[in-house]
């Protein structure tokens, strides 16, 4: 499980892409996921689409997933994650985290 903010999400057929960034800043690295059960149950796509366009921007997630590899050709590998369950975290559960990290 880990805890980002949501910097963008849209729904492309039947995945929802997201693009996260670190809690406290705005710098890169930033991680991108895609959510392909939001369709399997109603709670998990009403859960995911608080996340959609610019009122989702900004927005701390709760996520479990899986990291997975991406490769890309000559490219290189690019490390996304296959998000399983994702919901909008508290104000008060991102403060509490701070306090806890930023001692």
């Amino acid at each position: 499980m880990f805890k980002a903010r949501v910097s963008f999400s849209e729904r492309i057929e039947n995945r929802q892409i997201f693009q996260f960034l670190d809690l406290f800043h705005d710098r890169p690295p930033f991680l991108s996921g895609s959510f392909e059960y939001w369709k399997r149950c109603e709670l998990w796509g009403t859960d995911s689409a608080a996340f959609l366009g610019p009122v989702g921007q900004g927005k701390a997630a709760r996520v479990i997933g899986r990291m997975k590899k991406r490769y890309e050709g000559s490219v290189g590998t690019e490390f996304y994650i296959q998000i399983l369950v994702i919901w909008e975290a508290e104000r008060d559960y991102v403060q509490f985290v701070k306090e806890i990290v930023c001692i």
